[in-house]
């Protein structure tokens, strides 16, 4: 049995806050490397064909959604993470101008505002948890 997640970029509340972010203040024309679309692997058809040009068995995949929640210090967290700790956000934020990573930063921390909760925000993602069998 293979199993791994993915974060969920459409389902995900607080995702849904940095992509919003992004379409507004970010310059979508940077160079990125060749890569699926980033939702790619939140449709368990697709998960299902790729696993099976892998070597696994699609009649096996295992595919759920879960929604967890992530508790952060302070509302700058979030950003801070995806600019410092993500991989493909990572690296699209590293393109922007100081001016663009300004207002994406604000807008983010804005948004997050109605995750507040006594001890810090308690951000909600989407997790999708997928396995199958080798064949």
């Amino acid at each position: 049995m293979f199993g791994f997640t993915i974060w969920s970029s459409s389902n995900s509340p607080t995702s849904k806050i940095m992509n919003e972010a992004k379409e507004k203040f970010a310059d979508m024309n940077v160079s990125m490397p060749a890569a699926p679309p980033y939702d790619y692997f939140e449709n368990p058809g697709n998960c299902s064909d790729f696993l099976g040009r892998a070597g696994f068995n699609p009649e096996t995949l295992d595919f759920e959604m879960q929604l967890v929640k992530w508790l952060v210090p302070d509302a700058g967290y979030l950003f801070e993470a995806e600019l410092n700790a993500g991989v493909r956000n990572a690296a699209f934020l590293r393109q922007q101008s100081p001016e663009n990573l300004k207002k994406i930063k604000k807008y983010v921390e804005e948004g997050l505002q109605q995750f507040k909760v006594k001890n810090g925000y308690e951000l909600p993602f989407t997790a999708c948890v997928i396995a199958a069998e080798k064949r």
